[in-house]
This record gives structure tokens, C-alpha cells and sequence, in this order.
């Protein structure tokens, strides 16, 4: 299956490579960390090479020094190859500060932490506020999740996500509550809320939901992710109550 964010089907080979450096390419260094394989300690185990081409697309090729794929290549477009370097830089970085998971993104990021749940009503009409959206359209339903990650993306995600981590937690948990009958409940191991019902097992995460799109590569889509976490959990109930039976 294609990329879509490469301008060919098939990895370059060694000799297509060079043809192209021969004619055009410039080495962007900037760009390079995020291909670079570093170990424990810090030092390079692998770094491919970037070259921005005169059409404004990259060239990115695997580390010479490896055996057999070293020196194969790949086109990638220009706008895809900034959110990637973007993307991979947040990541990195994440994961040394001790950030890497849902639960940890979400409370270095939140205000208002442990006392989200009580704030839920304040954060949705913050979040009409600052996304522009009339009250009366975050109505709760899955095509308003749609109208919020417009929004979101307009605004941009390096601005919503110190912003608009818990108006957006709130906002999508609200959405779970009104398709699953359920409550805001807090987890007292993990410190995170999520939303649960009736059912012991319920355990509905709209934390870890705006975690993923925030951070996703692609754009967002809160409504997708909200769905498939809802029929995700539903699924487990199913088995749950079939091993119960």
C-alpha cells in the first residue's frame, strides 16, 4: 500500500540516490535528529541523511553505514516531513522528562489535575471560548468532535496542548457520559479521571483519547478516537459478562 506522504511507491535504490544528489539536494542538519538512533548513553547508532530538494520535498536517506538498505532513500513531502521532525522532537523529549504514557503527559500539562471533574462545565465554556464555537454546537454529540478538532488544528496543536489539555479532556468525556449513560469518576492509583457507569468494568479514558490526537501525526479526529474507545470498552464488556455467565 502507498504512502501518502512519499512521492513514489518503491524505496529508492543506492543508484537513484546518487543520481539525484548529483543534480540537486542541500544536507539540512536541523532536520536529521529526527532520524537518528541514539543509544543509552547518548551516543549515534544509526543516522540517516536529509537533503531538502529544489521542489521543496526531502530526500531522506537510511545511514550509508548500514548493510544492504544504507544508502536507499525515500521523498518525503515537504509539509508531512515538518509535522514528522516536529512530532519526533515532542516525543523525544517526552520521554526523557519521564512523559512518555497518557497519564503523565496529561498531568504535566493539566491546571487543573485531581480537581478536573469539578471544573468540567468552566473548561467546556472555556473551550467555547477560545475555539470560537457557540455554546449551543458542543452539544455532546459526535459531529461536534469533529467542529472542536477543525478548530483545534486551525489553532495548532503546540498551542492547545498547554492550553486546552483539560478543556478538551473534559469536553470528550462529557460526549462518553451521554453515549454510555455514564459518571465522571477519578482513579486513585493512577490520578487520572475517566468516565464509568453501571458496570464495574467500564473504565472509559477520554485522557488517553486527547493524548493520542494531540500527538498524532495525522490530523486530528477526536470524533474516530472517541468512537473507537467507546465500542473498544463495549466490546470487553461483552467478554467480561460472557466469562461471568
Amino acid at each position: 500500500m502507498k504512502n501518502k506522504n512519499l512521492l513514489h511507491d518503491k524505496k529508492l535504490s543506492k543508484a537513484q540516490v546518487q543520481e539525484i544528489l548529483r543534480k540537486q539536494g542541500k544536507l539540512i542538519p536541523e532536520l536529521m535528529e529526527a532520524f537518528c538512533e541514539r543509544r543509552p548513553d547518548g551516543s549515534i547508532f544509526e543516522q540517516d541523511l536529509v537533503y531538502e530538494l529544489n521542489d521543496g520535498n526531502f530526500l531522506v536517506v537510511r545511514d550509508p553505514s548500514i548493510k544492504r538498505e544504507g544508502g536507499k532513500g525515500d521523498i518525503w513531502k515537504r509539509e508531512f516531513m515538518n509535522r514528522f521532525a516536529s512530532w519526533s522532537k515532542e516525543v523525544k523529549e517526552d520521554y526523557a522528562q519521564g512523559r512518555s504514557s497518557s497519564t503523565e503527559h496529561w498531568r504535566y500539562y493539566s491546571k487543573y489535575k485531581n480537581e478536573l471533574i469539578d471544573n468540567v462545565e468552566l473548561l467546556i465554556q472555556e473551550l467555547s471560548h477560545r475555539l470560537n464555537i457557540d455554546i449551543l454546537d458542543l452539544d455532546k454529540s459526535y459531529d461536534s468532535l469533529g467542529l472542536v478538532s477543525s478548530k483545534v488544528e486551525k489553532l495548532g496543536r503546540d498551542v492547545a496542548r498547554p492550553e486546552l489539555y483539560d478543556n478538551l479532556v473534559a469536553y470528550v468525556g462529557e460526549v462518553i457520559k451521554s453515549r454510555v449513560q455514564g459518571q465522571w469518576k477519578f482513579d486513585s492509583v493512577f490520578k487520572v479521571p475517566y468516565v464509568g457507569n453501571e458496570n464495574e468494568h467500564t473504565h472509559l479514558n477520554p485522557v488517553n483519547i486527547v493524548w493520542g490526537e494531540l500527538g498524532s501525526l495525522e490530523p486530528m479526529n477526536l470524533r474516530k478516537a472517541t468512537v473507537a474507545e467507546i465500542r473498544n470498552v463495549s466490546h470487553l464488556h461483552k467478554i467480561v459478562k460472557q466469562n461471568k455467565s
